[in-house]
């Protein structure tokens, strides 16, 4: 048996040991994941453009590449808030077209262990879609064209919808002689550019550049002429607003795409070399307010 010194020595040392293991702070319990289903729009994916075009997902700033095998349908996860919180903030970002990016937004609140389903076939409650139109410069003699189909004069105060480089504002005014071209788009590069060629054109103080999302205009009026090419979605979402405020006699003019279920007053195919040097047939719309 130990000398009676070094038996307190090992009391002690087991006294300190459990004294130890009894005041160990306690490690917090992580909070399992919630089950996350996701139900997902259409999309389609263009990798042989330049950038490639592809459907992304953001939870809480965490990026996704979805696969195109998951277009329209259900997509299960995990997922859960950040400390401190109770809610995660979505961003889908996806191609309903090749000529349109859609942003949408979701916050969802989750709890541990729940089942939930964030439905993003739908706009979010709380923040309005974003969408970004694709620039692609118009053919010359395309633009032509469509000055001919509406018919500008020089009576004429002409609005290009997503007026890209300006060139269809500034062939308005210069050659057709319209009193006034406004071109609006939603980049501030393709407006700053747009402002420059006129300036270079020497009809600047005729034509006003502006930056600006289409889907928030109210008032059409002071325009005798619109011109679009921006996709049937996003131009179903300008019929009202068109049809509305346009005065009559207005004439409405649309590349490639219809505007909703409106019926046009006349149809034009015009066949000039695209941007890419090849033949390519256009579809041309006019509608005149009634």
């Amino acid at each position: 048996m130990p000398p009676f010194t070094d038996r307190l020595g090992l009391i002690a040392l087991a006294f300190f040991v459990v004294t130890l293991s009894g005041c160990k702070p306690s490690q917090p319990d992580v909070a399992p994941d919630a089950n996350l289903t996701v139900i997902l729009p259409e999309f389609y994916e263009y990798l042989d453009r330049d950038p490639p075009r592809r459907n992304k997902i953001k939870i809480d700033g965490v990026e996704t590449i979805l696969s195109p095998d998951l277009s329209g349908k259900q997509w299960a996860i995990k997922a859960a808030p950040a400390p401190g919180k109770d809610s995660i903030e979505v961003e889908l970002s996806f191609w309903p077209a090749s000529y349109s990016n859609t942003f949408r937004y979701h916050t969802l609140k989750l709890k541990a262990n729940e089942n939930v389903t964030l439905d993003l076939t739908k706009p979010g409650r709380d923040k309005a879609d974003r969408f970004e139109a694709i620039y692609f410069p118009t053919p010359q003699a395309l633009i032509e064209a469509k000055m001919n189909l509406a018919g500008v004069m020089d009576n004429d105060t002409v609005l290009d919808i997503g007026c890209g480089d300006g060139r269809l504002v500034i062939m308005a005014v210069k050659r057709f002689k319209a009193k006034k071209g406004v071109g609006i788009d939603i980049r501030g590069e393709l407006v700053a550019l747009s402002a420059k060629n006129a300036q270079e054109a020497g009809v600047a103080d005729r034509c006003v550049f502006r930056q600006e999302d289409a889907l928030k205009m109210t008032d059409l009026s002071p325009y005798s002429v619109v011109y679009l090419y921006l996709g049937e979605d996003l131009s179903a979402r300008l019929l009202p607003v068109l049809q509305k405020t346009l005065k009559p006699g207005a004439r409405v003019v649309s590349n490639t795409f219809r505007i909703g279920d409106w019926a046009p007053d006349k149809t034009q195919s015009v066949t000039c070399t695209n941007n890419y040097g090849k033949e390519q047939t256009f579809q041309l719309y006019l509608w005149t307010v009634k």
